[in-house]
């Protein structure tokens, strides 16, 4: 229940949270490991344990916090999709409802201050979530 800040900031922020106590190492570790078998370990870990967090906060019923294989391939996923769908499915306010596509907030759309903090630009922008 709290957001990322603005991209500058956000390794700051991020290891002020709870959560990155068990995080940081895990994700250090998927970052510098050798090869994708030891990297997939190190992310699978997180997956896990971010999906444990959202249990926790209760806002869907318990979701699985196993990784498993994708689709019979060779990888391992938390399957994010239902994670996402759940989480959805409790939105209520009628002005989020009526977004009509999956594309999240401006933000991860652009990381350019110059777009994000001029209204007339974000305004254009009203286009893609009609």
């Amino acid at each position: 229940k709290q957001y990322i800040p603005y991209s500058k900031w956000f390794g700051t922020a991020f290891s002020k949270l709870n959560s990155s106590k068990k995080l940081a190492p895990l994700l250090k570790n998927a970052t510098t490991s050798k090869n994708w078998k030891e990297r997939e370990k190190f992310l699978s870990q997180s997956y896990e344990y971010i999906a444990k967090l959202h249990n926790e906060l209760k806002i869907t019923k318990p979701l699985q916090t196993k990784v498993s294989s994708y689709f019979g391939r060779p990888y391992l996923v938390i399957k994010g999709d239902v994670f996402a769908s759940e989480t959805k499915k409790q939105i209520k306010d009628k002005l989020i409802l009526n977004i009509k596509g999956n594309i999240g907030s401006v933000n991860q759309i652009s990381n350019s201050s110059n777009l994000l903090e001029d209204d007339k630009l974000l305004k254009k922008l009203k286009v893609l979530y009609k």
